[in-house]
């Protein structure tokens, strides 16, 4: 979540390999295996586990959609202002998007899934690296994304909805407890070191997914988008897809590759944090004791032990 603009630009790269080639790994995500876990809303885990569907004390963390400030209170139609820039201002399309989130939202069980207990954090954070790295000087909160890392190993242990939720449970965190400005937007960084077509395109059938459920649902929360470590292949695609894209997206949008140009971007838009290892294209482990990260999962721990729930052991790769 997240991500619009990052995933957004996978995905045409989707779109276009879907016509150029004859691969397609469909059942990423969906292997079957006993050991699996499996889940029809978040909170209801089958395969051995059980956990409560609510929180013992979910008025805690109960969110709605709508937030104070939002503009929802003075708009005629209940709009809040995010859903009216999405659409440019168009009334009508922003109140079909409106309620098209708040259906999905009730049928997700959205606003509780903060009080719920979430047992696969540390499986879907090991399955792809993925972190809050601070604030950048403008006071956005900084997401990295790191798909070249991905273990796909993990991936008879998890479903696309089970991953799809588990960033839901982010974004719903971010902007609830982390950030809870209603208008506030973030700088996203897609790491692509290590990325290769083929692994590109094993994740494709997620990426699109994760795209609609970020565009939809999660509208005007990007500030700006570095894509650092492109490869080649990636910046020729860009070059394609460029003139398509608005003028206000494409602003926000850097593509730098591997150099010290690309580390003196980074500390100009980042800070002095930046870590060496995300800068260099490099295994990074430290995410785990970054602030925002403890933090993140200190919370999850706490609504664990609320509902008795253990966490999930990440598999070790044999």
């Amino acid at each position: 979540m997240v991500f619009v603009i990052c995933s957004y630009l996978l995905y045409i790269y989707y779109m276009i390999m879907k016509d150029l080639s004859s691969f397609l790994y469909l059942g990423f995500l969906r292997c079957s295996l006993g050991s699996r876990i499996t889940a029809d809303i978040w909170g209801v885990v089958r395969g051995g586990m059980s956990s409560n569907v609510t929180s013992t004390n979910p008025s805690n963390y109960t969110f709605s959609l709508f937030q104070e400030g939002d503009g929802h209170k003075e708009d005629d139609d209940s709009l809040p202002g995010r859903f009216l820039r999405m659409h440019k201002g168009n009334r009508k399309k922003a109140k079909a998007s409106l309620n098209e989130t708040l259906h999905w939202r009730k049928e997700k069980h959205v606003d509780t899934i903060l009080g719920r207990p979430h047992s696969i954090f540390d499986l879907c954070k090991e399955f792809q690296p993925h972190f809050f790295m601070g604030r950048d000087p403008e006071d956005h909160i900084i997401f990295v994304q790191r798909p070249g890392f991905t273990r796909l190993y993990l991936v008879p242990h998890l479903t696309e909805e089970l991953l799809l939720m588990h960033y839901c449970y982010l974004m719903e965190y971010c902007w609830n407890i982390m950030e809870n400005r209603p208008d506030q937007t973030m700088t996203a960084i897609l790491d692509l070191a290590t990325v290769k077509l083929s692994k590109a395109r094993e994740m494709l059938f997620f990426v699109t997914a994760y795209v609609k459920m970020m565009s939809h649902h999660y509208p005007q929360r990007s500030f700006k988008t570095l894509i650092i470590n492109a490869p080649t292949w990636f910046s020729m695609i860009y070059k394609i897809v460029k003139p398509l894209l608005r003028e206000s997206t494409k602003k926000k949008i850097r593509i730098l590759s591997k150099s010290d140009k690309q580390h003196e971007i980074l500390v100009e838009t980042l800070g002095e944090n930046v870590p060496p290892e995300v800068a260099k294209g490099e295994e990074f482990t430290g995410w785990k004791d970054l602030p925002m990260e403890k933090k993140l999962r200190e919370f999850c721990l706490s609504r664990l032990i609320e509902n008795g729930v253990e966490m999930l052991s990440v598999p070790v790769k044999n």
